[in-house]
């Protein structure tokens, strides 16, 4: 899987920023299922499947939400390796993110040798 550079997650944020106002909910209708918006707007209806419903009425909070768990995990990695004396930390998150390397090291982060 290719991580996310700054400009797609920017290009996510600008996207998240112009949706319609939430919270977003489902009307069932006999038409089939709406989507509304949080001023009761239709965003979409006559979803072929409720999971698809279910999945796009959280994604107004959802996405948001993963935004920001994002950048605090960003912000703390950049918080860890400022504060490390270890010259090879980007490296090894980096290894360890793309599954490359384990968290059984004969180091720890910041740390000297066992």
């Amino acid at each position: 899987m290719n991580r996310l550079t700054s400009e797609e997650l920017q290009a996510i944020r600008v996207r998240a920023e112009k949706a319609s106002e939430g919270p977003w909910r489902l009307a069932d209708t006999a038409d089939g299922a709406w989507l509304l918006d949080g001023a009761d707007m239709i965003i979409a209806g006559t979803f072929e499947r409720l999971e698809d419903a279910i999945f796009s009425a959280h994604a107004r909070e959802d996405i948001p939400k993963l935004l920001a768990e994002i950048e605090r995990l960003c912000t703390g990695i950049e918080r860890a390796i400022n504060e490390t004396s270890c010259d090879d930390t980007w490296d090894y998150l980096n290894r360890l993110l793309e599954g490359k390397e384990t968290t059984d090291l004969p180091y720890r982060i910041g740390g000297d040798s066992e």
